[in-house]
């Protein structure tokens, strides 16, 4: 089974130092990467013209001791910031040292630009590429951290929140909510967690 979080518009518990090399990361907002969907629909935009700028930063719950390996993909109501031209989602996956801003304990998926779709001007669900994650030890207390944003000259908008059925790509819609998934079940507080789907 998989585990699935979600994109939310809850605030995050922590805010970590950006860690993906990104050429601009003001502004940008922290949310909590939720096992359930949360929130009414939100978003932040980052219409830094630099060729990689992130918009969102999402942390997990603390999760338990595991070796994390396997795959992770999903799905992002997103947008280009400003203009018209080629840009695309990229995004930055890392295990943070408990509850430190500045630690981390491994990369997970390394500023990775998605091959699944490009941005338009459009507000619609677009694809974060299934991507092999490199195996990181986790400790007890530890973090997900990721960070969302893109490559390209005109910025990106990122949405979260939304408690409908799960976002779909090319769906306008909202209300549902954008979401992550790891191939491998991860445990939480010695809990595992697997994945649910919304009726």
């Amino acid at each position: 089974m998989a585990t699935k979080f979600y994109l939310t518009n809850t605030a995050a518990d922590i805010s970590p130092t950006v860690k993906g090399g990104w050429s601009d990361a003001s502004p940008v907002v922290f949310r909590k990467l939720g096992k359930e969907p949360e929130g009414s629909y939100g978003s932040n935009s980052n219409a830094s013209t630099e060729d990689d700028t992130v918009a969102a930063i999402f942390v997990s719950d603390p999760i338990g001791g595991q070796t994390i390996t396997g795959t992770v993909n999903g799905m992002v109501m997103s947008e280009h910031a400003s203009g018209s031209g080629s840009t695309t989602l990229s995004w930055h996956v890392y295990v943070s040292q408990g509850d430190s801003t500045s630690l981390t304990r491994g990369t997970l998926v390394n500023h990775q630009l998605s091959t699944a779709s490009g941005l338009t001007t459009t507000l619609r669900g677009n694809a974060l590429a299934s991507e092999s994650v490199s195996s990181v030890a986790a400790q007890q207390g530890d973090r997900i951290v990721i960070e969302i944003g893109s490559e390209g000259d005109f910025g990106t908008v990122v949405g979260y929140g939304g408690t409908g059925s799960d976002l779909t790509s090319g769906s306008t819609t909202t209300n549902n909510p954008g979401w992550i998934e790891f191939s491998m079940d991860l445990s939480f507080g010695g809990v595992q967690y697997r994945a649910f789907i919304l009726e």
